[in-house]
């Protein structure tokens, strides 16, 4: 959609452009990188709000491209989404310091 926008659909990236790309490129694979390593050794409930702070900047670079407008309903699902995992979240600390075997009555 934002393809149409422009005056001028396509500019072929110059020699000096690389660079830049280079670099984002490279960062970004060392950032999802060290975010996988995190989610392997560390505790899923401590690293979710990395998760949000993704959903959140995917929206503002979304708006600030003129790309996307979120409506209600996407609002909605992120409200959803970050209430669920809350609670899930929420209940495995509260579970986590009971017994894995269920008590006989």
């Amino acid at each position: 959609m934002l393809l149409f926008r422009w005056p001028s659909a396509w500019v072929t990236p110059s020699a000096q452009d690389l660079l830049p790309f280079a670099i984002l490129s490279i960062t970004g694979c060392g950032a999802q990188f060290c975010l996988a390593q995190a989610f392997r050794y560390g505790e899923v409930s401590l690293l979710a709000p990395l998760e949000y702070g993704a959903l959140i900047w995917a929206v503002v670079s979304a708006i600030s491209s003129g790309a996307i407008c979120p409506t209600l309903t996407v609002l909605g699902g992120v409200a959803i989404i970050v209430a669920s995992s809350a609670y899930v979240a929420h209940r495995e600390a509260q579970n986590k310091g009971a017994s894995a075997v269920p008590e006989r009555i």
